[in-house]
């Protein structure tokens, strides 16, 4: 999954030097993640599916940590980066139709997909 992460300069101001999972990466990487993170000169680590992640960084963000532990001035800035698991699937089903719903279908549209098991080819649930 691609992420765009924001370095802010409250990231900048909390941060740790020398402490991987309170750098200001890995803080705005938790922000936006929801995941805890480990951020050194050259890769980053978290836990998925119970299992240690590793990630090369982009070669910004290398930079921005070896200047931010050596005490340099760093800036507020964004990177993008893929954590190479997949898209999260909705846990729903989108009724495409150019028919009217049935009543009992339309009941039916905010209700998990397996509740669809029945539908037509139109995705309207058969009678």
């Amino acid at each position: 999954m691609k992420w765009q992460i924001c370095v802010t300069q409250e990231d900048i101001n909390l941060g740790c030097r020398h402490v991987a999972n309170h750098c200001p990466i890995a803080m705005a990487m938790k922000r936006e993640t929801g995941s805890e993170w480990s951020v050194g000169a050259f890769a980053m680590q978290f836990l998925a599916d119970e299992k240690v992640r590793i990630i090369h960084l982009p070669r910004e963000c290398g930079k921005f940590v070896s200047n931010f532990d050596s005490g340099i001035r760093v800036k507020p800035f964004s990177f993008e980066f893929d954590d190479g698991l997949p898209e999260p699937q909705p846990d729903y089903t989108v009724i495409v139709s150019q028919e009217p719903l049935t009543d009992i279908a339309h009941e039916q549209v905010h209700c998990h997909h397996d509740a669809f098991v029945g539908a037509d080819r139109q995705g309207v649930l058969a009678s």
